[in-house]
């Protein structure tokens, strides 16, 4: 899912430079979803504010989908928040599919994106121990994860469900991908596409 205001504005090169990488997954064969533009949480943004937020997200991806022959179908909310109050859940979903979009299903939110903000952070003043540990705790902290949803789908369905797990685009997730793959399969999991 693309954030196109992350994307970066500092520079035409830097910016270019990263929707290049957004053209390389959809040259791989992925489907590419919006996440807004800043990323911005319905539970604190007004709904019109939220709503722009949504259309200007889409320039780039409707763009570079419809180069593929495709059309852009998927939105994530923000921090999977869906809104305040049933009010604004229901104007919001309201909104999305008269824009034709779905909404990925999520059943495991293992909140990595803060090993990505920690693991950026030690990167950025160059402390490579700090960036270390936060690497070597990662997979472990995964593991914690899988056995609380686990658990809660026990506990909720009587039975262990089909997960869909979210993952941050992060270098800590992609150098630690491998080890963690592992460990899924070690429990059980298999991937679909």
């Amino acid at each position: 899912f693309v954030g196109e205001g992350q994307l970066g504005n500092e520079d035409g090169r830097v910016r270019e430079a990263r929707i290049d990488l957004v053209r390389a997954w959809l040259d791989a064969g992925h489907e590419l979803g919006n996440q807004t533009y800043r990323h911005m949480n319905l539970y604190d943004t007004p709904l019109d504010a939220w709503q722009e937020n949504v259309v200007r997200g889409e320039s780039l991806l409707r763009r570079l989908l419809g180069e593929r022959g495709q059309t852009l179908r998927w939105f994530s909310y923000p921090y999977l928040n869906t809104g305040p109050d049933a009010e604004t859940r229901r104007a919001a979903a309201a909104f999305l599919k008269g824009r034709g979009y779905s909404v990925h299903p999520v059943t495991i939110d293992s909140l990595d994106f803060l090993f990505a903000n920690a693991h950026q952070e030690a990167l950025r003043r160059s402390d490579a121990e700090t960036a270390r540990r936060i690497a070597a705790e990662y997979v472990p902290y995964m593991e914690r994860m899988m056995e609380f949803y686990e658990g809660l789908s026990r506990d909720v369905f009587g039975r262990e469900i089909p997960q869909v797990l979210m993952l941050t685009t992060s270098p800590v997730v992609a150098d630690q991908f491998d080890e963690m793959a592992a460990m899924l399969k070690r429990r059980g999991y298999r991937f679909v596409t």
